[in-house]
């Protein structure tokens, strides 16, 4: 199994201001899902084939969301990049800067990525609950 401890990374997450409220939501249901989780109890111990799918679900779940967030943090480092060339060059007014602000080519990429994390955060509370 591949799938990390959780706690560390899903603090990492929260803590890089790549986080919307979706995302916010999703995490809060993983560390729910997952600290509910009866993967230890004396009903699952005795199926073994129902452990072992379960896992597996779980692992695949935390592989993609180590997928996607990978991406949110590409693009989101890019963005940063945007946003720091545009408020270092000179605009005629305020109502300028932020309207380039507005309108960077990275903002729609990362928020589709973004999107996609809240997603695959979705299918891993799902995955330790069933």
């Amino acid at each position: 199994m591949t799938a990390p401890t959780g706690t560390s990374f899903l603090a990492d997450v929260l803590a890089s201001g790549y986080c919307d409220s979706s995302v916010q939501r999703e995490l809060g249901r993983v560390l729910m899902s997952s600290s509910g989780s009866d993967f230890g109890s004396p009903s699952v111990q005795g199926d073994e084939d129902r452990l072992v799918e379960s896992l597996i679900r779980v692992d695949e779940a935390w592989s993609r969301v180590r997928r996607t967030w990978s991406r949110v943090v590409e693009l989101g480092t890019a963005l940063d990049a945007e946003r720091a060339a545009v408020q270092q060059t000179p605009h005629e007014s305020r109502a300028a800067r932020l309207a380039a602000l507005e309108s960077l080519p990275a903002e729609a990429a990362f928020r589709a990525a973004r999107s996609e994390f809240a997603e695959a955060l979705s299918e891993l509370a799902d995955a330790y609950g069933s």
